[in-house]
Parts: structure tokens; C-alpha cells; sequence
């Protein structure tokens, strides 16, 4: 069927089947361990496949944490004796082999195997929390690649390869090391473990444990297979390759095979994407944006999407296609950092416009000039498995841009800006969205961590954000913004975890921007059904509102007030920083064209929430503490109606 199927115009209609009935298999993926410990009983020992060892005052079990539904395992170990660990055994594995694992610890101090990776001959591969420090061995060396900090979950991803000896090491979703030496050679991977022994005590939790090899979860690149080599690219890193990378993926365009980079670093500017092909950048190669503007010329899709104004260049632009994914394992790198000016004159990673069956997985996302990963306007969109590290102001993470029946899983951001933006540009808006299994960080104080707007036009409807954790942004965990005419309704956060974040909620209804599509009307919006269900964690002092609180409003416009209407929170258990020794006034209303941010206000007349132009609001399990001292008042409530608050 291989050698047929390079016939390739005589037979796209059978290849693309084989395409299609192929990628219902990948996409579950196959692993070796997907263990997430939440059908275990809180209490209990995990068993098999699981291997539990505890001694001289160690104990290992299942708890509620960070909820009830999301379990996670204690590794605890009170004497200076003994031992306590976690580990699975199985089947030899070869190749690429990758062990991830979300893991937290109470306590700086000592030592915490997490995790050790092993061979037939012992250690290979190790990650250690060790006295502040995450440390790896590179071959026999002990070596630091960046501090951590008690009671924050950091998302651990070590890809073993036996054929090379070597490893690579992520942490939440940033490549810190690549091809360095194992700490023993092996041919093969077959038991992980958690654990602390020797004179270490303390306690740490393991979650979320993912073991697989890149051959058996991604699989190979479909057929027939256009390797961009037999077109002329010589992926040495340096030529440019555009014209011939260009001229593969015209070929394959159509016949449900694969454009395949392999084996190099290719130097390219803009690539157009096309239909019914996977983009197949194998774990050997790199696809490294040109640090040439020119490289990167203005692009223009058939919409008048406001969006327009920021988005204009891309080096993987894919405009109206249909069945296209972009999969693989390996790197696409924007250089971002070689480029200035406005972000219209920038070039994004990736854009998928006016698309549909848009597939994104399985890749390492480095240094967009702009936004990183957009999708405007594009339907049945899966985004999995994706590592993103994008630094400096205005380098979004993920953005999702209008578009029906998207999903965000299983993925690791941390940008310099928003990690993951919802935004509507266009009267369609964004329906049905789930994003869900990820961790969404910053660099540098990045902005927000999961964003509704600024881009707020079409409505958002029917959107689930759950088991996500945010991290290290200056405003917001949660922004929920209707600025420019947007219907907000049905909007459900669940089991969201949040550390070190300027502000946890911020909830925004505002008649106040007259920005509108090419083609439409100014109109105005509205909001209604947002909920917070099982939200955790802590905020801090940042510099731009030391002692934010979490602004929730809607407006007086023209005389007329618009109200948030049916908002809720249940069981939510937060720590707010605090600080204020007086109360600051009541804030102003929104004025025209002022940039919606959680601290816009500054530090608000209530420590925790302060509520404006609302009606109907639920407390229920709502706890709230300071972090320091604070003479405001927990709650404030300015022209806010149909309060239920119970314990």
C-alpha cells in the first residue's frame, strides 16, 4: 500500500482513509502508565502496578489533595531513618522514553527522589528536589537546574533515549536541558520511582504520573511520506529551507500523508499549510523560524476578525484547510527574541485560520515572536500534549480566537504574557471549549493565566476550564472579560489550583470599547452563569497592586447599568496577600478605551472580594485568609443584590 500510495494524486481518496481511520487510534495515544490516582480511595496504599515501601516512620498513601476528585499520592517520611517510595515496574522499553510527573513538596529542605528512572544496570536517568534546588545528573555530575519553592506543584517531563544514551529535561513545559548524558548507559527503561530515604525527612506528593515511549504514542509519520530532504532542505541550520520545505507539503497536499522533517534544523520563513496532511516534525529535528522579517510577509484571510490587527504573519500559516495536523515530537522554535515592533509586525508560531479538524500535538513550542499557538475562526480544533516556553510582554501562550468545539488538554505553558486567551473577534464568538489537564504559568510576571478577552466582541458560551493549575502571574489566575459587545454565559472553572498570582478572580463587564469587525456594528454585551468551583491556593504581593483583592464588576454606561447576573463560588479555600493598614476608596467606573486589567483599580476596598453592579451571587464553602495583616474588610458589595452565602 506504501509504494501505491506515492502514486499519490491516482489514490488520495484512499489514503486520506487510511489517514483518518489511523488518527482514531493515535489520538487516545498508548501508555505505559497513565496513572492519575483519583479511583483510588483517599486513605488507601496504592497497589499494583504500583509498589509502595515504608519504614522507620515513612508512610505512602492516597489523599484528597489538591480536592476531592484530584488525588494525589503522600510520599512522608518523619524520622531520620528508613525509607518511603513509590515506584512502578514494567515491560523493557526502548527508544525515546518519557516519564512526566506533577510533583510538590512541603519542604525545601533535604532531599526527594522524584523522579529516579531505571535500566537493567540501575540509575539512568535521576531528578531530585534537593535543599531548594531541582537537580538532575548529567552523566556522573549532580547538577542544578533551578530552584523550587515549598507547596508549588512544578510538572517534571524527562524523555530518556536509550539508542543515544542521552536525556532531555523539562519543567513546566520549558526545555532546560537537551541531549545531555545519561548518568548510566542502558539499552532499555523499565522502573520508575518516588521517594525519600537516608537521614531526609518531610513530606512531597506525586500526581499525574505519565510513562510512554514517543514510538508507541505518537506513532509514525502517515503515508505516503514526503521527507523534506528529497526536496532539497538540508536542515543544517543555517540554509534556508522555506522553498523547499513549501514544495513537500504542496505535494503531500491532499493525500493524507505526511510532510516529514527528520534528523536537523531547518531554517525557514513563512510555510503555507494545506489540507488532508500531517506536518511531521520527528523528535531529531527542529523547524527554526528565520530571524529575517522579511521572511514573514503580511497574510490576509477572508474575515474582518478584530484580531486582525495583531494577526498578520506566522511562520506555519495554515488558512482555510480541513484535516490538517502538525504532530511529531520534535521542536518549533520563532526566535522571538530576535524581533521588536508591534505585535502585528511580529510573526506568530503557529496560525490556523477559517480551518476545521485542526489537530496541534505532541510538540515543543519555543520563543513565538508573538502569540505562540493561535486558532481563529476554526472548528473541531485538539490541542494535546504541548510544551510551549514563550518569553516577554505581548508573547501569548495558546490563544483560541472564535471557533466551535475546541479542545485544550494535557499541556504546559509558560509565556511571557497571557499562558492561555480565549478571545472573540468576530460576531460568531466561542462555543463549546474544554481545557482541561494543564499547567498554565509565567515568566518575567507574565499577565494573566487563563484570559477571557481583552478581544471580547462574539459571545463565549458553553466553556469548561478544569484540574488546571496556574502559577506566577502578576494579575489574575482567572480573568472573565466582556468589554467590546461579548454574551458571556455558562462559563464553569472547576478544580482550579492557583500559587503566587496577583489577583485569583477577575470578572469584568464593561460597555466600553468601540471596537468592532470589519462589516458589523458596535453592540453591547452582557454576563451571566459564571461559576468557581474547588479553587485553592494562595496570591502574592506584586508591585503593580501589592495587596490586590479580586475586582469583580459590571458598569454604568450611558445611564444604563449592566449587571453581572448569577455568579457563584463554591467551596473555595484561598490565602489573599493583604498588607493595606487603611481602606482605600471605592473604585470608578471603567472609562473609554482603559485596559481591563485585575489591578486596574489598584488595591480595592476589600482584601479578598470586592463585588460592584451584581446581581444574584453564591458563596457556599467559601474560605478566605490573609496572608499578612489587613484592616479592610474580607468582602465589600457595592449595588449587589441576591446574596446567598452558606457555610
Amino acid at each position: 500500500m506504501t509504494s501505491f500510495c506515492r502514486n499519490v494524486r491516482a489514490v488520495a481518496v484512499a489514503c486520506l482513509i487510511i489517514l483518518l481511520v489511523s488518527e482514531a487510534a493515535l489520538a487516545a495515544g498508548t501508555y505505559v502508565r497513565d496513572e492519575s490516582f483519583n479511583a483510588l480511595p483517599a486513605g488507601s496504599t496504592p497497589g499494583a502496578p504500583w509498589s509502595v515501601v515504608s519504614t522507620g516512620g515513612g508512610s505512602v498513601s492516597v489523599l484528597p489533595v489538591p480536592f476531592a476528585a484530584d488525588r494525589s499520592v503522600r510520599i512522608q517520611k518523619l524520622n531520620a531513618s528508613g525509607a518511603s517510595s513509590l515506584s512502578t515496574s514494567f515491560a523493557e522499553r526502548s527508544g525515546r522514553v518519557v516519564v512526566q510527573a506533577r510533583v510538590m513538596s512541603r519542604e525545601t529542605a533535604g532531599f526527594r527522589g522524584a523522579p529516579y528512572i531505571y535500566g537493567g544496570a540501575g540509575v539512568v536517568a535521576s531528578v531530585a528536589f534537593q535543599d531548594g534546588a531541582i537537580r538532575a545528573y548529567v552523566g556522573g555530575t549532580s547538577t542544578v537546574f533551578q530552584s523550587f519553592r515549598p507547596n508549588v506543584w512544578y510538572l517534571i517531563r524527562v524523555v530518556v533515549d536509550t539508542d543515544a544514551d542521552t536525556f532531555d529535561l523539562y519543567i513546566d513545559g520549558v526545555r532546560k536541558a537537551r541531549g545531555l548524558p545519561l548518568r548510566g548507559a542502558t539499552s532499555s527503561v523499565s522502573r520508575v520511582a518516588f521517594f525519600m530515604d537516608g537521614v531526609n525527612k518531610g513530606t512531597f506528593y506525586v500526581d499525574a504520573v505519565k510513562v510512554y515511549t514517543e514510538a508507541e504514542y505518537i506513532g509514525p509519520p502517515p503515508a505516503p511520506v514526503f521527507d523534506v530532504r528529497a526536496f532539497g532542505a538540508r536542515g543544517d541550520g543555517t540554509t534556508k529551507d522555506t522553498a523547499a520545505i513549501q514544495r513537500a507539503i504542496d505535494a503531500a497536499a491532499g493525500t493524507g500523508g505526511s510532510v516529514l522533517l527528520r534528523d536537523g534544523t531547518f531554517v525557514s520563513g513563512t510555510l503555507l499549510l494545506r489540507s488532508d496532511l500531517t506536518f511531521y516534525i520527528a523528535p531529531s529535528a527542529t523547524l527554526l523560524g528565520s530571524a529575517n522579517a522579511a521572511d514573514y510577509p503580511v497574510q490576509t484571510p477572508a474575515t474582518g476578525n478584530t484580531q486582525l490587527s495583531n494577526c498578520k504573519r506566522a511562520l506555519l500559516y495554515a488558512p482555510g484547510t480541513a484535516r490538517l495536523r502538525l504532530d511529531g515530537g520534535g521542536a518549533i522554535d520563532g526566535q522571538g527574541d530576535r524581533f521588536g515592533g508591534a505585535e502585528g509586525d511580529r510573526p506568530m508560531l503557529i496560525w490556523a485560520v477559517l480551518s476545521s479538524n485542526f489537530t496541534a500535538q505532541n510538540l515543543y513550542l519555543k520563543k513565538g515572536a508573538m502569540w505562540s499557538l493561535v486558532t481563529m475562526e476554526s472548528d473541531h480544533v485538539l490541542i494535546n500534549n504541548i510544551n510551549l516556553q514563550s518569553d516577554n510582554i505581548t508573547h501569548d501562550g495558546i490563544d483560541v480566537v472564535d471557533g466551535f468545539d475546541v479542545t485544550v488538554q494535557n499541556s504546559a505553558v509558560r509565556s511571557g504574557d497571557d499562558a492561555m486567551c480565549l478571545k472573540t473577534g468576530v460576531r460568531r464568538g466561542l462555543t463549546s471549549v474544554t481545557v482541561r489537564d494543564s499547567v498554565f504559568s509565567a515568566s518575567n510576571g507574565g499577565s494573566n493565566g487563563i484570559k477571557f478577552g481583552t478581544a471580547s466582541y462574539g459571545a463565549f458560551k458553553d466553556i469548561s476550564i478544569h484540574d488546571v493549575y496556574v502559577k506566577d502571574v502578576q494579575y489574575a489566575a482567572m480573568a472573565v472579560e466582556s468589554r467590546q459587545g461579548a454574551d458571556v454565559d455558562a462559563i464553569a472553572f472547576q478544580r482550579v489550583e492557583l500559587a503566587d498570582t496577583g489577583a485569583a478572580f477577575f470578572v469584568y463587564l464593561a460597555q466600553q470599547a468601540v471596537t468592532h469587525p470589519g462589516g458589523d456594528v458596535p453592540k453591547l454585551g452582557s454576563m451571566n452563569d459564571v461559576s468557581f468551583t474547588d479553587i485553592r491556593g494562595w496570591t502574592s504581593a506584586w508591585p503593580r497592586s501589592p495587596a490586590q483583592g479580586s475586582l469583580i464588576t459590571g458598569h454604568i454606561f450611558n445611564g444604563q447599568t449592566y449587571r453581572i447576573t448569577n455568579l457563584a463560588f463554591r467551596n473555595v479555600d484561598l490565602t489573599f496577600s493583604g498588607g493595606r493598614t487603611t481602606i482605600p476608596r471605592a473604585p470608578p467606573e471603567a472609562q473609554p478605551n482603559q485596559y481591563p486589567e485585575s489591578n486596574m483599580f489598584g488595591d480595592l476596598p476589600a482584601w479578598a472580594y470586592f463585588l460592584r453592579h451584581v446581581s444574584g451571587v453564591t458563596f457556599t464553602s467559601v474560605r478566605s485568609r490573609l496572608g499578612r495583616a489587613d484592616v479592610r474588610p474580607e468582602r465589600a458589595l457595592v449595588d449587589v443584590s441576591g446574596v446567598v452565602s452558606s457555610p
